[in-house]
């Protein structure tokens, strides 16, 4: 939605004058929240007083806020200038193509720091991550994982998050994080809705990633113990160490990451 706005006539929110706000808005949008850089405002009159931008007429509303009154004006462009800044892209664009960022700094600063793990003590220059993801990208090739497959993760904070959500993006795959703090009946729920082939998972949460895997169709497990040589997690990454999985063409409109919402009014919400 594009949006002008002109606020005049009240410079203090305790003078009597009315405030008059003009709002220029584009049929099809669907609500306005006024937001004003230099205005002395309170942020709750913002979000009391939305303005339904959906006609593609002009109109005037009247408005009460303690004591002041306020009149906006909503008055919406022609169709014709609408269609011309509605379209996502130019005519004749095509796809916008996704940048792998761990890739590029890996030729252009290979042996700047990237990552600092602080839970394991370890850092990452780019090179050494992008060749992390390389692995984890060639280790998912050889499950099968591919072009819209899933891949959920189930553990804390750590570098696995980077290799696996860009080894993901390689593969043309998608990664679905998941919330360790839900219970199994709660997540049981997202990984049936999500079906992921992959569950990567901590070593502390190797009972409720089993019972999951009892519960639902997750065809591989794979546990992160720690940053150490026994952990199956690394070993897998030096196992495909120096192979990668290929480079699928994603664009901006593929999806790689789905992250459920908590589901406090209903089901959790994913893609």
């Amino acid at each position: 939605m594009t949006i002008k706005r002109q606020l005049s006539r009240v410079q203090q929110l305790d003078c009597p004058e009315p405030l008059f706000l003009q709002v220029t808005a584009w049929p099809g949008a669907t609500r306005y929240a006024p937001t004003f850089t230099q205005s002395p405002l309170p942020k709750l009159l913002y979000a009391k007083y939305l303005c339904p931008a959906t006609s593609n007429n002009a109109r005037e509303e009247e408005c009460d806020y303690v004591g002041i009154r306020i009149t906006v004006r909503v008055r919406a462009h022609p169709p014709q200038q609408v269609a011309s800044l509605t379209s996502p892209r130019p005519v004749g664009h095509g796809p916008v193509r996704a940048y792998d960022w761990i890739a590029h700094h890996a030729r252009q600063r290979p042996h700047k720091e990237a990552i600092r793990d602080l839970g394991s003590d370890r850092s990452f220059s780019y090179t050494e991550l992008d060749c992390r993801i390389d692995a984890t990208s060639a280790y998912l090739a050889s499950i099968g994982i591919g072009r819209g497959d899933r891949v959920g993760v189930l553990a804390h904070n750590g570098v696995e998050y980077f290799d696996i959500q860009f080894a993901c993006a390689r593969r043309g795959a998608i990664c679905v994080l998941l919330n360790w703090r839900l219970t199994v009946t709660e997540l049981e729920y997202i990984i049936n809705d999500s079906s992921p082939m992959l569950l990567v998972h901590d070593a502390s949460f190797a009972e409720t990633a089993e019972e999951l895997q009892r519960r639902c169709s997750i065809g591989e497990l794979l546990a992160i113990d720690g940053g150490t040589s026994e952990s199956p997690y690394e070993q897998a990454l030096t196992r495909f160490d120096g192979q990668d999985g290929g480079q699928a063409e994603v664009t901006h409109d593929d999806v790689i990451t789905i992250m459920y919402t908590s589901g406090t009014t209903g089901l959790p919400k994913g893609p």
